[in-house]
């Protein structure tokens, strides 16, 4: 089942974090069907998603989030990441494409 990839009484922050919870709960699953509307670039999905498993990357939660001061179009999203045993804090970046946030990896 697909959702819109935000909500429209939300604003730009929680819709991208949003976004990138629901991208990172679906992953394992491998599933393009599901994962490419998330995406900016849903054409790379496949190949994204299985470099995404391999390295076992997992999303352990969402620090906070802000719009890109370089454009309102975007919000970057701090993320503490798993990288199979290892876990550091990175950015990710979602930006607004045709009405929906999608996040650009």
């Amino acid at each position: 089942m697909l959702f819109p990839a935000c909500s429209s009484t939300s604003g730009p922050g929680e819709a991208a974090e949003t976004v990138v919870r629901r991208f990172f709960t679906a992953l394992p699953s491998g599933d393009c069907a599901q994962l490419a509307p998330l995406l900016v670039n849903a054409a790379a999905c496949a190949e994204s998603v299985r470099e995404l498993n391999e390295h076992a990357v997992r999303l352990q939660e969402v620090l906070s989030s802000q719009v890109d001061g370089r454009t309102p179009d975007a919000v970057l999203v701090r993320a503490r990441m798993q990288y199979g045993e290892h876990v550091k804090a990175q950015v990710l970046r979602v930006e607004r494409h045709a009405g929906s946030w999608r996040l650009r990896l």
